[in-house]
């Protein structure tokens, strides 16, 4: 496993076990690229429901900006929604979920480098 990942692993779990604690209790999800065609945030919140992921303070990052992916997540309070190279240390360190779209592991990787 690379070493920014395994980094990642460990700001995520926020020294609260091992980096693999993080992805076992889920704090951490990699998921597959994704859109949502309508931007309702009806269908933002089922996606989180499916997760498991409600009122938890969830940080969610992907590779590019996708503008009805970011208006769907605009009126949920609990989300962030940003692009992965312009995620700030204090994003990582002050979510509860973390969502990484597969896409943006490589750029998230050279901007902790």
């Amino acid at each position: 496993m690379p070493r920014k990942i395994v980094l990642l692993f460990v700001v995520v779990a926020r020294n609260r076990g091992n980096k693999r604690d993080a992805v076992s209790q889920e704090k951490l999800t990699v998921i597959e690229d994704f859109t949502i065609e309508s931007g309702k945030t009806k269908e933002m919140v089922n996606i989180l429901k499916n997760f498991d992921a409600q009122k938890d303070r969830v940080i969610f990052l992907t590779h590019e900006v996708d503008h009805m992916l970011l208006r769907a997540g605009g009126n949920v309070p609990y989300l962030k929604v940003i692009r992965a190279d312009m995620a700030s240390t204090y994003d990582l360190l002050s979510s509860r979920r973390l969502f990484i779209q597969k896409s943006a592991l490589a750029k998230l990787e050279e901007v902790l480098s």
